[in-house]
């Protein structure tokens, strides 16, 4: 599986064809938030929300690497490493750590890319579209009751939704290269379980902890990131 997600990852960044060396700061005076051949690399931290049973008592937190890169006007295309980690919504349960008390821990391994689509960009402000689509890995492990409870998949985690971009800039006009970002994205997550096992031991194939893992969700996230352009 994690052969799978290294073939992915340099797929992608091939397509991307990015060429460090051909990429300068921005010091010229545009007001435009995105032109073709822009690259910019961004971090970012989100909150997310599943709307499934098993992640009732979970608190997602997202946490992503992102590479970017303006193919066309107004379209931009982008590679994404986006782990999931789970918590317990319980706060009493953050400093108790006997392996009897109730707790959720594990996460997902995402990684994929994303298409942005412009459909405000000036004066450094840059509205978009946002779709994509990741190669998951689910590791999802709970303790109740004393009991421990572990679910390992892998699957496709689905987004779509809007974002804003704003470019850092100043009086005159300036654009500078860096920026903040925040995105609302509704997602669909399709995971396959491949092992289950309830106190280590692996469960028969009837139990109901095989099932499919498919459900709905909203990241909300936020990132920081710096933009390249081309010198003319």
């Amino acid at each position: 599986m994690h052969q799978k997600l290294r073939l992915i990852f340099f797929t992608l960044l091939g397509i991307l064809g990015i060429h460090g060396n051909a990429f300068a700061g921005d010091d010229e005076v545009k007001d435009l938030g995105m032109l073709p051949g822009d690259f910019s690399i961004s971090v970012g931290a989100g909150k997310n929300k599943f709307f499934h049973d098993e992640f009732e008592l979970v608190a997602p937190y997202m946490a992503n690497l992102s590479l970017d890169y303006v193919l066309f006007k107004n379209f931009e295309l982008g590679i994404e490493y986006a782990p999931v980690f789970f918590s317990d919504r319980n706060t009493v349960n953050f400093v108790n750590t006997a392996p009897n008390v109730d707790r959720n821990f594990g996460g997902m391994q995402c990684i994929g890319g994303n298409l942005k689509y412009g459909i405000y960009n000036d004066y450094g402000v840059l509205a978009y579209l946002s779709a994509g689509g990741k190669y998951s890995l689910l590791d999802r492990n709970q303790y109740t009751e004393g009991n421990f409870r572990e679910i390992d998949g892998e699957g496709y985690y689905f987004s779509g939704g809007i974002g804003v971009r704003y470019q850092l800039g100043n009086e005159h006009g300036d654009v500078f290269p860096w920026f903040f970002e925040m995105s609302v994205l509704y997602t669909r997550s399709q995971f396959k379980v491949t092992e289950y096992r309830f106190n280590e031991e692996v469960q028969p194939k009837t139990s109901s902890g095989w099932n499919d893992l498919d459900f709905n969700g909203i990241d909300v996230i936020i990132r920081f990131g710096y933009r390249f352009r081309k010198k003319n």
